[in-house]
C-alpha cells in the first residue's frame, strides 16, 4: 500500500468519525474508489467494531451508516453519482459478508432503500444560504507553508470553484451567470461551516484568514471572524459518548478551526471578541440540546484560558454573562436523560459559579425558596460527586453549635442524599451515623422529617432498628401529650414518614412494625389504620407474623354477641390534630 493511499484511509477514518466534513474528505474517497473495494470495507469494518465498543447499536446499523456516508458524496455532487453507485455495488456484497447473519435482512432492506432513493441523504445537510455573486477562485497564499496547509489551500480553491456551479443565486446577475444549472442539479445545502473549516486550516496568519473569509462571504453571509464562530458551532458533532478521562481523542475539524481563528489574532480586543463569541455560541448549543457540541466548545475555551491569552477579568465577565444565558430548564432535562447525565458536569464545571463548592456555599444562608430549588437542581446534575460532598457538608453542619445551624441548609443537604442515588459500592456506615444524629430529638422537626426519607433507602437491619426506635420515641411524645417541643400535627407527620420508610425497606421486621402500629387505635397517634395502606403494595402470603397481627385485629373488630345481643362494632375515634 502506497503512502498516499494510507493517508487517504486515515482521512476516510476521520470522515467516518465526523471529524472532517464531506468537502474535505472527497478527494480521499475518490482515490479509494480507484482501489479494490476490499480496502474500503476493511476500514469500514474496523470503524464499526470500534464504535460497537462505545455505542449501543448493531453491526448492521454501523455498516449502513458508513455506506450512507459514502453515498453522501454523490448526493452532494462532490463525486459523480454514477461512479459512486457503481463502486458501492461492488462494496454491498462485502458488507453483507461481514454482517452477522441475523442482521443481514435488515441491512439488505436498508441498502436497497439507499440505492432506490437518490435524494435520501439530502435532508441531513445544512440549509441553503443564498449568494449574490460567484466568487473568484482563490489564489494560493504566498509564503512558507507546510504540506498540510498547502494541500488545504488548494482544496479550498477547488471546492469554491466547484460550488460556484451549484449555488442558488439571490441577485439577477448571479441568476444569469448560473442559468445553465437546472433546479434538479442544485444541491439543497450551502456548506458554510465546512468552508470556514477549510479556510482556517489553510491560513497561517490573521490577515490570510480574513482574506479567505472575505472570499467566502457569499456563502457565509459575514466576513467577521468572531461572528463566524457562530457558524462553525453548528458544524460541531454532538454525540453523547462518555469517554475515559485519559482517552486521547482528536478534536473535530470545526473545533480545530475555531482554535485557529482564536489564536491567529494578536489584537487583544479582537481576541476578547472572538473568545466571547465562542463561549456564547457554546451556550446557544447547550440551550438547544446539543450538549456534546457545547462541551467541545467549552473545553476549547478552557484551553484558551489556560494559554493566558485572555485577560482574567475579561474571562470572569464572559463567564458571568454566559451563566446568565444558560437555560436551567435544559439543565434539568439533561440531568434526567440517561445518555446526557454523565456529560453534564463537564459543561457546568467550566463556570466557577456552577462548580460544586461554589453551589454549596451559595446554598448555605440562601433564604429565597426559588433560588434554593435552582441551586439544588444544578447540584443534582453532578450526581455521585455532589452526593459525596453533601455527606461531608451534613457532618460539618451537624457539628456546629445549635445556634449556628442553618436549618434550611441542613434540610437541603439531606434532600440531596435521597434525591441522588447512592452507588451500591459506597459504605452506608457514615451515612447511618449522620441520619441517627439528624433524626434525633432536639433537632428541628422539619430536619427530622427530611432525615427519615433517606433512611428508607438504606435497606439494612440497622436502618430498620433506627426507624423502629424513632417510631417508639415519637409515639411516646404523643402519648404523653407533650407539645412543648414539637406540634402534635407535625409529630403525626413524622409517624407517616417513618411508616412509609419502613414500607420501602419491606423486610419482615419492618412490615411487622407497620402492622403493630396500625393496630394502635389511639386518636392521639393520628390515623394509624390509614397507615396500614402501606402494606397493600407487598405480598404478605409468606409473612406469617404480620398476617397474624392483622387477622387478630380484624377478629377483634368483628361484632360480638353477648346473651344473643349483637354489640356495636368498635370504631377508631378520629385522630387528634
Amino acid at each position: 500500500m502506497s503512502e498516499d493511499v494510507h493517508a487517504d484511509l486515515m482521512e476516510f477514518q476521520r470522515y467516518l468519525l465526523d471529524q472532517i466534513p464531506p468537502l474535505t474528505a472527497s478527494d480521499a474517497v475518490q482515490t479509494l474508489m480507484e482501489q479494490p473495494p476490499q480496502l474500503m470495507i476493511k476500514q469500514v469494518h474496523a470503524w464499526a467494531v470500534e464504535q460497537g465498543r462505545l455505542q449501543d447499536a448493531s453491526m448492521s446499523d454501523f455498516l449502513f451508516h458508513a455506506l450512507k456516508k459514502v453515498y453522501l458524496f454523490a448526493s452532494l455532487k462532490l463525486i459523480d453519482r454514477i461512479a459512486v453507485e457503481r463502486y458501492l455495488n461492488s462494496v454491498f456484497p462485502l458488507a453483507m459478508e461481514i454482517c452477522p447473519p441475523e442482521e443481514r435482512d435488515l441491512l439488505r432492506k436498508n441498502l436497497i432503500a439507499l440505492r432506490d432513493s437518490a435524494d435520501l441523504l439530502a435532508s441531513s445537510t445544512q440549509g441553503a444560504v443564498d449568494v449574490s455573486r460567484t466568487p473568484a477562485k482563490k489564489e494560493a497564499p504566498k509564503g512558507p507553508l507546510t504540506d498540510v496547509v498547502a494541500r488545504s489551500a488548494r482544496r479550498l480553491g477547488l471546492v469554491i470553484e466547484r460550488l460556484a456551479k451549484y449555488v442558488r443565486p439571490s441577485s439577477p446577475a448571479a441568476a444569469a451567470a448560473s442559468a445553465a444549472v437546472t433546479p434538479e442539479e442544485t444541491p439543497s445545502f450551502q456548506p458554510a461551516a465546512e468552508l470556514l473549516t477549510m479556510a482556517a486550516a489553510s491560513s497561517t496568519s490573521d490577515a490570510e484568514l480574513r482574506e479567505y473569509i472575505q472570499s467566502l462571504r457569499p456563502y457565509t453571509g459575514d466576513a467577521d471572524p468572531a461572528s463566524l464562530l457562530h457558524v462553525l458551532a453548528k458544524g460541531v458533532p454532538s454525540w453523547d459518548i462518555v469517554l475515559p478521562s485519559d482517552a486521547k481523542v482528536k478534536a473535530p475539524a470545526p473545533i480545530e478551526a475555531m482554535h485557529k481563528i482564536l489564536t491567529l489574532t494578536n489584537d487583544p480586543n479582537e481576541g476578547t471578541k472572538r473568545f466571547r463569541e465562542l463561549v456564547m455560541s457554546a451556550v446557544e448549543q447547550f440551550n438547544s440540546g446539543m450538549l456534546s457540541a457545547a462541551i467541545s466548545m467549552l473545553e476549547l475555551a478552557a484551553s484558551v484560558i489556560a494559554e493566558k491569552k485572555i485577560d482574567p477579568s475579561t474571562v470572569d465577565r464572559v463567564r458571568g454573562d454566559a451563566v446568565e444565558a444558560l437555560s436551567f430548564e435544559e439543565i434539568r432535562k439533561y440531568s434526567e436523560s440517561k445518555s446526557k447525565r454523565a456529560l453534564l458536569p463537564k459543561a457546568l464545571s467550566f463556570f466557577p459559579s456552577l462548580q460544586i463548592g461554589t453551589l454549596f456555599q451559595d446554598l448555605r444562608g440562601e433564604q429565597r425558596p426559588e433560588r434554593r430549588r435552582s441551586l439544588l437542581g444544578v447540584l443534582e446534575a453532578y450526581g455521585a460527586e455532589a452526593r459525596e460532598k453533601a455527606v461531608a457538608e451534613l457532618e460539618a453542619e451537624l457539628d456546629r453549635a445549635p445556634e449556628e445551624i442553618d436549618t434550611y441548609y441542613l434540610r437541603n443537604v439531606i434532600y440531596l442524599l435521597h434525591r441522588i442515588q447512592r452507588d451500591p459500592d459506597v459504605p452506608v456506615d457514615k451515612e447511618m451515623q449522620l441520619m441517627t444524629r439528624a433524626s434525633s430529638r432536639g433537632q428541628s422537626i422539619y430536619v427530622i422529617k427530611e432525615a427519615i426519607v433517606p433512611l428508607g433507602q438504606i435497606k439494612t437491619g440497622d436502618s430498620v432498628q433506627l426507624l423502629v426506635l424513632r417510631l417508639a420515641e415519637f409515639e411516646a411524645i404523643l402519648l404523653k401529650k407533650d407539645a412543648s417541643i414539637y406540634p402534635v400535627d407535625q409529630v403525626q407527620k413524622v409517624l407517616d414518614r417513618i411508616i412509609a420508610a419502613l414500607a420501602r425497606i419491606a423486610s419482615p421486621a419492618a412490615l411487622l412494625t407497620i402492622a403493630r402500629h396500625g393496630m394502635k387505635a389511639n386518636p392521639i397517634l393520628g390515623d394509624t389504620r390509614a397507615r396500614l395502606a402501606a402494606l397493600a403494595q407487598h405480598d404478605l402470603s409468606f409473612d406469617e407474623a404480620t398476617v397474624d397481627v392483622i387477622v387478630k385485629a380484624i377478629r377483634d373488630d368483628l361484632p360480638k354477641k353477648i346473651l344473643g345481643k349483637v354489640l356495636p362494632k368498635l370504631v377508631q375515634p378520629p385522630p387528634v390534630r
